[in-house]
């Protein structure tokens, strides 16, 4: 249909998009977008989610958490949300002089990384949430989660004790790590994180699959766990 005589074109906002309203062709162009987006909307649904996963990532310090998660989360196509990144941040801002006060920035990350995973799961988005999770301790805040979440598995990680000793030791003699984990300071305490329950997964009553990295393991193979067990597809 033609314009009336004389009268300037209407802009129309669209789903955010103005559109120039000319001779008919808003509802063109707004079918053409639907159209596409509904079939864009297939080919993502071809590929990822078939739920919105919370896969827990646990284990002990050294225990390779970090060297399994961001693989995986990768292949979930999931996003990450890591303790050690968020507490490194805070220590970024707020300092950590020494031990104690770097113990009370790790259990304030605990807090934001379980927030952050709750904003996650309540818009129907999964993700990959990986910290030293542990038996007896963290059980709490992680069923709140849990009961929140679509499907929910847990990935713990875990090696011998003197594989782990081994490992905490030269990590703190390589001096890599953020200053603010005091980790050789932390050394002269012993290591009582190595012990039972400390490192045992967090009884959450869901699948839980153990992980033995001082062994050679499989990324696809843990992967392919996952999309199993959490009804996850390609």
């Amino acid at each position: 249909m033609e314009p009336a005589a004389g009268r300037r074109p209407s802009r129309v906002r669209r789903f955010g998009l103005v559109v120039l309203h000319r001779f008919g062709r808003v509802e063109h162009v707004h079918r053409r977008w639907r159209g596409r987006r509904s079939v864009e909307r297939q080919q993502l649904g071809r590929r990822q989610l078939l739920t919105a996963p919370l896969v827990v990532v646990s284990g002990p310090p050294a225990s390779g958490k970090t060297t399994v998660a961001v693989p995986l989360a990768t292949a979930l196509r999931l996003p990450l949300v890591a303790k050690d990144l968020v507490k490194e941040a805070l220590m970024d801002s707020l300092g950590a002089e020494d031990v104690d006060q770097s113990r009370r920035l790790g259990q304030a990350t605990f807090a934001v990384i379980l927030a952050l995973a709750r904003s996650h799961l309540e818009t129907g988005a999964g993700l990959v949430l990986e910290a030293n999770f542990a038996l007896g301790r963290s059980e709490p805040g992680l069923r709140q989660l849990v009961a929140a979440a679509s499907h929910a598995v847990v990935v713990h990680c875990w090696a011998p004790r003197e594989v782990l000793a081994e490992r905490y030791r030269a990590r703190a003699g390589a001096g890599h790590r953020h200053p603010g984990h005091h980790d050789r300071l932390r050394l002269e305490s012993g290591l009582p994180w190595l012990e039972p329950p400390a490192t045992e997964p967090p009884d959450l009553g869901v699948p839980c699959l153990r992980v033995d990295t001082a062994d050679h393991w499989d990324l696809e193979a843990i992967a392919a766990w996952v999309r199993e067990t959490a009804a996850y597809i390609r």
